[in-house]
C-alpha cells in the first residue's frame, strides 16, 4: 500500500492562504489513522512535505501568471486585425 498525496496537494493548490503568505502559519490537519501510521513507518515529516508543496505552488503560480500575461499580450489587437482583414 503506497501513500498518495495528490488530494493533499489539490487542497493546497486552491488555498489562497498558501499562495499569498509564506510566513509562519499554524495548520491543523486531520488524517486517517491508516495514513498517519504509513507516514510514521515511512519516516515522512509532514511539516517538511507541506513546506515543499507550498514552495512548489508559489513557483507554479508565478509561471502561470507569466504565461497568462504573455498570452493576453500576444492576443491584444488580434480582433481588430482580423476585422480589418474581413475575417470577422
Amino acid at each position: 500500500m503506497g501513500v498518495h498525496f495528490s488530494p493533499l496537494l489539490e487542497t493546497f493548490k486552491y488555498s489562497s492562504l498558501f499562495l499569498q503568505f509564506m510566513e509562519e502559519i499554524i495548520i491543523k490537519l486531520e488524517v486517517p489513522n491508516e495514513l498517519k501510521e504509513e507516514l510514521k513507518r515511512s519516516n515522512i515529516d509532514l511539516s517538511i512535505l507541506i513546506k515543499r508543496f507550498a514552495k512548489q505552488l508559489l513557483e507554479e503560480k508565478e509561471m502561470i501568471d507569466w504565461s497568462v500575461k504573455l498570452q493576453r499580450t500576444s492576443r491584444s489587437g488580434r480582433f481588430e486585425e482580423l476585422k480589418k482583414k474581413g475575417l470577422i
